[in-house]
């Protein structure tokens, strides 16, 4: 039966493997939903649910993601090329720590240097040339590059060489991504990753974004189309350069949007990731796989241990948790796909109730977990007696790796626990952390504070 049209807003919060909707008109929560996405995919998904709710518009629809953590796992900057200062091309992989040392953010075939540079005081001391520039056009078009980086040294303190190349790319039709200013202080480098992250997520963003608005079509105004958030506090749609911002817009959301009279930080159990939020604090990097980017955001700190994190021996012969995160492909094993133990398969007979999860749990899986486990304890310096003991220390120890990671890095004494795993591992923290003042909020709650105004 079709509802009356009045203001409903739908907010939608996409992780790398579970999305979540949440409708509400006039301040009153009509449904909630969470999918899995290797299942049914997020247009279909959304489809489904807004077919089934009865209402014919929405006002709006606002969108959380951190689905371009995703794309960041997979080979970056494929048709992405790098225009640098000569002398310049390898600086921002120079800078950063030994351990960081990755393959470059793009393709060393798609680095070209430029005969330009500006002072530190902004002088202009080289033009580029208009012969150059239009040779390095001609291998950029031999290369099939679409989108290119210009990354100048202290073209925030004078961009007349940045644009002078800019515009001559523009008029061949490539897509240009160029820093956003910043003050002085700001490190280049760090402004460079960011620049050439969003050109590298670009492409794919873009196609999540029109499956979305596809499904939000016939329900939004001619015209209309989902707003995203970015973890500065912006709305957007289609700026690029929000784009690796966007992994932390629901972080501004539940920080900005649970208002509280205490100050408190926000820890988020959800099905993909753990994570301390501490609302009154901000911070203006990110230390990536690349090294620091240039991002502003509520300070985030992602606890040791995952929902999937591997459980393996230790290098000692012992039953403990890798560093390894293994994520929903295949999954943990209680929900008959994965191989491989993890975190959230000691927990299987609480979690198998979650939403998004419950059609998913297999009798099978849980007895395979159980068997490997037992096998694994058994080639163990130190094997327990039982299969009982074996998945209650895990569990116990778990639980007190979490406390300590909390423990050292909460900025206050009370605690709002939120995401679909928050009633079993905020229950646990209540039990093992007297001193903190912890609350639980509603199942619901990741997606409700998205859809609320600032």
């Amino acid at each position: 039966m079709a509802l009356a049209e009045s203001d409903v807003t739908l907010a939608l919060y996409v992780g790398e493997s579970f999305a979540e909707v949440h409708l509400r008109d006039q301040n009153k929560t009509h449904s909630f939903h969470r999918w899995y996405l290797g299942k049914e995919g997020l247009r279909a998904g959304l489809t489904k649910i807004l077919k089934d709710s009865g209402f014919q518009k929405l006002t709006k629809a606002i969108v959380a993601s951190r689905f371009p953590e995703k794309i960041l796992s997979y080979r970056l900057g494929g048709s992405v090329a790098v225009l640098t200062t000569e002398g310049f091309e390898s600086w921002p992989r120079s800078r950063q720590p030994f351990a960081l040392k990755l393959a470059p953010l793009s393709s060393l075939d798609l680095h070209f240097s430029v005969s330009e540079r500006i002072s530190s005081n902004g002088d202009i001391e080289k033009e580029p040339s208009e012969s150059e520039v239009a040779d390095i056009i001609e291998k950029l078009k031999l290369k099939q590059a679409k989108r290119v980086c210009i990354h100048f040294l202290n073209a925030n303190k004078n961009s007349s060489n940045q644009e002078k190349v800019k515009a001559a790319l523009l008029r061949e039709n490539f897509e240009v991504f160029t820093p956003d200013g910043a003050p002085p202080e700001m490190d280049e480098a760090a402004l460079w990753r960011r620049n050439i992250l969003n050109a590298s997520l670009c492409g794919t963003f873009s196609e999540v974004q029109e499956e979305i608005n596809l499904a939000l079509q016939p329900y939004l105004s001619e015209g209309e189309r989902a707003i995203f958030l970015s973890g500065d506090g912006h709305r957007f749609d289609k700026e690029c350069r929000y784009h690796l911002n966007s992994l932390w817009g629901a972080s501004y959301a539940w920080a900005q949007n649970l208002k509280r009279s205490e100050s408190f930080d926000i820890v988020y159990f959800g099905l993909e990731q753990f994570c301390l939020l501490s609302p009154q604090n901000k911070t203006s990097y990110w230390q990536s796989p690349w090294g620091k980017v240039s991002n502003n955001r509520v300070q985030n700190h992602l606890l040791c241990l995952q929902p999937t994190t591997a459980i393996e021996l230790s290098m000692w012969n012992e039953l403990g948790f890798s560093k390894n995160h293994l994520g929903y492909e295949p999954g943990p094993m209680f929900l008959g796909r994965g191989q491989l133990p993890t975190l959230l398969d000691l927990w299987a007979t609480e979690a198998s109730d979650i939403k998004g999860l419950e059609e998913r749990v297999s009798l099978q899986g849980i007895q395979k977990f159980k068997n490997q486990m037992w096998a694994l304890n058994k080639s163990a310096l130190t094997p327990l007696d039982s299969d009982e003991n074996v998945l209650r220390t895990l569990r116990q120890n778990a639980i007190r790796t979490l406390c300590a990671d909390i423990v050292i890095n909460a900025e206050q004494k009370s605690l709002y626990c939120l995401g679909a795993l928050a009633p079993i591992f905020g229950a646990e923290l209540k039990t093992s952390l007297s001193e903190f003042n912890i609350k639980i909020l509603p199942d619901d709650t990741t997606s409700s504070l998205i859809g609320q105004e600032k």
